[in-house]
């Protein structure tokens, strides 16, 4: 699943760390360490998670999140969403707002 949100860019899948797959824990992973940085900011749960680091991946930073918590941070995203447009909630500033501009004309490709 993807996931865009106010704090960044999420790809999140189950946990595959030791080869096997483990559907108990989300790999969170993000190509901007400070997308992780931002969620653990804002949710408690996470702030003691080690965002884990490698060059050999494509999503380069990374956390492992027990399903069940991870469950509640998105239901807490969804909760506190207060606005009509998401592009111009996350802000007009930043290379994440372009590049969400072009995934939103992409993705209009699908009408």
């Amino acid at each position: 699943m993807w996931v865009f949100s106010r704090y960044g860019f999420f790809s999140c899948t189950c946990d595959t760390k030791h080869g096997a797959l483990n559907t108990n824990v989300i790999m969170v992973r993000a190509r901007v360490k400070e997308h992780i940085e931002n969620l653990q900011k804002k949710f408690t749960d996470l702030k003691s998670i080690e965002i884990q680091y490698s060059l050999k991946y494509d999503y380069q930073y990374r956390i492992y999140v027990p399903k069940e918590i991870w469950a509640k941070i998105v239901s807490e995203i969804v909760i506190e969403t207060d606005y009509g447009n998401f592009k111009s909630a996350v802000g007009g500033d930043g290379n994440y707002h372009q590049l969400l501009s072009e995934v939103w004309c992409i993705m209009s490709a699908l009408e």
